[in-house]
């Protein structure tokens, strides 16, 4: 059986930050988003909370809204903050978890979880 959550690193100024989230969020966008999942020899790392992450800026929330035939979805990701602007500006398109990108956005409720 698969893992319910793996270790994700994110690398801000040099400084390589660890956390937990499901092993397919950051598929086809990890390079965009600057978020990769860790190899099995780093799975075992120290991790941040995602809140610690948010809080002192080193990632913030983007929301996606992506379509899967006529269905349209929403998720949150984490993205590096030197990365957004790009992100957001080409997005639009690609594919993600079996749909294509709409939009990217602010999330419109702020959470810490």
């Amino acid at each position: 059986m698969a893992p319910l959550f793996t270790s994700h690193s994110v690398t801000v100024t040099g400084v390589t930050y660890y956390f937990l989230c499901k092993p397919q969020t950051y598929k086809g966008i990890s390079a965009e988003v600057g978020v990769k999942e860790a190899p099995e020899s780093e799975q075992n790392k120290p991790k941040y909370l995602v809140s610690e992450l948010l809080g002192c800026g080193k990632l913030v929330r983007l929301a996606i809204y992506y379509k899967i035939g006529e269905i349209r979805r929403a998720a949150r990701i984490l993205c590096e903050p030197s990365k957004e602007v790009a992100f957001r500006a080409a997005a639009a398109g690609k594919p993600y978890n079996g749909g294509e990108i709409i939009s990217v956005t602010h999330p419109r409720r702020t959470t810490f979880f």
